[in-house]
């Protein structure tokens, strides 16, 4: 089920239907539940599929300028071009075996994190040249490996972690600078504005940090589930959960606005 509602005089699409999705000019790009990738209308319907002959699963999507970077559960990587469709980059290798989590840009670069369990699998591709760069370590930390999503801010890299923590990494340098711990669930969504980093995760809770130092600023509570969306849309930041409600939050003061229902399931993924 697609949902719209209208914050700050911006329409956010909300999805319990589709695994991922990203807008891009006119139109969303969905990753359904079936691994098909779809291209909706602004009314929803599906106008065409995009690389079915692929015979792979779509599980991760990003815009980047024209060129839409998805991610499939077999660890590859394709790039399309965002107007006439066509394939830039076709098999972007790299990855061990397994779905792809999360693909996050910042920079010239891309970068992309596995979705097996209990591994700790972060790439960095030249968004140019579709090559890849670099691959992150974790330290050997029983239990804190497993990567669900990815956020960058300036020259850092925000890892979010089954364990609740939360790696920095100097994305130049390509070393650990800090790690920052407070959940106790899975961290399922990374947001940066401004100059705090917003996490969700699966403890119910969304937590507002200091992007630069890491230190925590403020706790909220308002879900009754896992949270596993964030979006930043105008004044506001946006979470959605497992519990089919999305919460509105005023983005500096951190207060609660007002709940959003209307899904009848899981809230998955925002876009605006």
């Amino acid at each position: 089920m697609e949902t719209r509602f209208i914050v700050d005089d911006l329409a956010v699409v909300s999805t319990s239907e589709f695994k991922a999705l990203t807008r891009v000019n006119n139109s969303v790009w969905t990753c359904e539940h079936d691994g098909s990738l779809a291209i909706r209308s602004r009314s929803g319907q599906i106008d065409r599929r995009v690389g079915d002959h692929l015979e792979d699963l779509a599980c991760a999507i990003l815009k980047r300028f024209q060129h839409v970077w998805v991610g499939y559960t077999s660890g590859i990587l394709r790039v399309f071009h965002a107007e006439n469709l066509f394939l830039a980059a076709s098999s972007l290798e790299g990855h061990s075996p397994g779905p792809i989590a999360q693909l996050a840009t910042g920079g010239p670069f891309v970068f992309s994190s596995s979705g097996v369990p209990g591994v700790f699998e972060v790439l960095q591709w030249d968004a140019a040249e579709y090559t890849l760069l670099q691959r992150f370590e974790a330290p050997r930390i029983v239990g804190e490996h497993g990567v669900r999503c990815l956020a960058c801010w300036g020259r850092w890299l925000y890892c979010g972690l089954e364990s609740g923590a939360i790696h920095v990494f100097d994305a130049h340098k390509h070393v650990r600078a800090r790690t920052m711990k407070g959940h106790t669930g899975s961290v399922r969504a990374l947001v940066v504005v401004g100059q705090a980093l917003w996490s969700a995760a699966e403890d119910a809770t969304v937590r507002v940090w200091d992007a630069a130092s890491g230190s925590g600023l403020d706790t909220l509570h308002r879900h009754k589930g896992p949270v596993i969306s964030l979006a930043h849309v105008g004044d506001f930041v946006l979470s959605a959960s497992t519990d089919r409600s999305i919460v509105v939050w005023e983005q500096t003061s951190f207060k609660f606005v007002r709940t959003l229902l209307g899904h009848t399931g899981a809230v998955h993924a925002m876009a605006f």
